[in-house]
């Protein structure tokens, strides 16, 4: 819906993954992000290939919805 390509990476875990990059950096474990950085891969990506026009539609609805979801529960 951005249109900007989106990168998938290598682990599917990638959430363990970041807790465990945290930890290694609050360690000491690794010196920098750029070493956390250096190890993350892309298994591939994808290119956006919807037009601005036919991308608009289906968020202009998106956002219709949403506001006709607000304020269903009372407070």
């Amino acid at each position: 819906m951005l249109g900007v390509p989106v990168g998938c990476p290598e682990v599917t875990q990638i959430t363990a993954s970041g807790v465990a990059y945290l930890a290694g950096l609050g360690s000491g474990f690794w010196d920098g992000q750029e070493d956390v950085s250096d190890r993350w891969c892309r298994a591939r990506q994808y290119e956006p290939k919807m037009t601005y026009r036919h991308r608009e539609s289906p968020y202009e609805d998106w956002q219709r919805v949403v506001e006709r979801s607000k304020g269903w529960e009372k407070p």
